[in-house]
């Protein structure tokens, strides 16, 4: 193997309690009488993208809501608590990282997400880890979402590297889909 990406804001730092909270009051803000239990949530985590679960969720209980400027609150008191608390990186993550880098694997963290909360997060894995990551991705690049492999097939791209070569690590279906229609070797490492 030549490299490992990490492929998700969650395959690295365990974020699903703080992203339910942050979407509940998103959900508050807005005037929303919603409460998402651990449960209800979880059930939501077999897919990535809030936007998304936002908008079918609204529209399972028969609203019309503004799914994007909710989720854009979300993701701000999301920032606001990851920054404010501080990271728990998930198990082993930097000892991953911190191999591939003894043994000259190229790493990544291939995520789709918003581009600051990838900064966040990037900035405080380099703080932990040996070497450096070599190519990080955000939603800003533009990519069709996962499960579309398009995010993917630019990474491997971009370092030339043959999918055959690569693993990754996704915390959800839609990130295990992506990595796999990509051709990559793909672990799912779904958080609490």
């Amino acid at each position: 193997m030549k490299a490992i990406f990490f492929g998700s804001i969650g395959s690295i730092v365990e974020t699903s309690e703080i992203q339910r909270n942050a979407f509940n009051r998103a959900f508050e803000a807005f005037g929303l009488d919603w409460h998402w239990n651990q449960q209800t949530y979880r059930g939501f985590l077999g897919a990535s993208g809030g936007r998304k679960r936002i908008a079918d969720y609204a529209r399972a209980l028969g609203f019309e809501v503004d799914a994007a400027a909710i989720h854009k609150l979300k993701t701000e008191l999301f920032q606001e608590r990851l920054w404010n608390d501080g990271f728990q990186f998930r198990e082993g993550v930097v000892d991953v990282l911190n191999l591939a880098a003894e043994r000259s694997m190229a790493t990544g963290f291939i995520s789709g997400t918003d581009k600051q909360t990838v900064d966040l997060i990037t900035t405080a894995l380099r703080a932990k880890i040996r070497g450096d990551l070599d190519i990080v991705t955000s939603r800003a690049d533009g990519h069709s979402a996962k499960p579309s492999p398009a995010i993917y097939d630019h990474a491997i791209a971009a370092l030339k590297l043959n999918p055959s070569a690569v693993i990754a690590i996704e915390d959800n279906q839609s990130g295990v889909d992506a990595a796999l229609a990509a051709g990559v070797t793909t672990v799912s490492f779904p958080g609490a």
